[in-house]
């Protein structure tokens, strides 16, 4: 990828990796989470973990686009209000 920088701050030297952040415009209808909250079923389909009661969680089934190189949207499979595990996901994962 090639780019400029206009005004570049004194602080930045040649050579020195930057982040780069692109937006297209497009609008974007669903929940955003960490990549991490997303874990893979045995059947290798994507899951997230609801907290349902105190200690008690349940896998749901997720349909998910990627946001960037971090965070996921979900289209379907949660509903408003439900409680997603975004850290430890995977952990709840191994003892299914």
């Amino acid at each position: 990828m090639q780019f400029s920088i206009e005004d570049a701050p004194a602080t930045l030297a040649i050579g020195q990796p930057v982040r780069v952040t692109a937006q297209n415009g497009a609008g974007v209808s669903g929940i955003i989470v960490p990549r991490d909250a997303v874990v893979r079923g045995g059947n290798g389909e994507a899951l997230v973990w609801r907290h349902t009661d105190p200690e008690r969680f349940e896998a749901k089934p997720v349909r998910t686009e990627p946001f960037d190189a971090t965070r996921v949207v979900i289209r379907a499979g949660i509903a408003t209000g439900d409680r997603i595990v975004v850290r430890g996901a995977e952990h709840l994962n191994q003892i299914r």
